[in-house]
């Protein structure tokens, strides 16, 4: 499955790492993750609670096969990213919006907390334009 992300991210480390990231949590690839998690990494999901290290990240990866995805927008600043954009698979239409805080504004930082913010509905509801 190939996700859709926005165009132009190349000239932003982070940017870039922002999508490659979520792209992987789109696809449910962990691996890739381990290594950007700071020790004392947590995940915070809206209604859910929080992942308290990196060996928890796996349980705030979507729990469905998406058959499409799209990252529409990626903003970063600082030490701060942040990417939205939807998933669709199962009958399941998942709009999310994560945003990464990372230990420091350097390109090489880790994460240390990821909030997100997910919302399932009907796979019928139509796209944002």
């Amino acid at each position: 499955m190939q996700v859709i992300t926005p165009g132009g991210c190349g000239n932003s480390p982070r940017s870039q790492l922002t999508v490659e990231l979520f792209e992987q949590w789109v696809l449910g690839n962990v691996a890739p993750w381990l290594p950007w998690l700071a020790k004392d990494f947590e995940w915070w999901r809206a209604g859910e609670g929080i992942a308290q290290g990196p060996e928890s990240v796996t349980r705030m990866f979507p729990g469905f096969e998406a058959e499409h995805a799209e990252i529409s927008s990626v903003i970063t600043h600082g030490r701060f990213a942040s990417c939205d954009g939807f998933l669709l698979g199962a009958g399941v239409r998942l709009d999310f919006s994560h945003v990464l805080r990372f230990t420091g504004a350097g390109k090489t930082a880790n994460i240390a907390q990821v909030r997100s913010y997910l919302i399932e509905s009907s796979a019928e509801r139509p796209a944002p334009r």
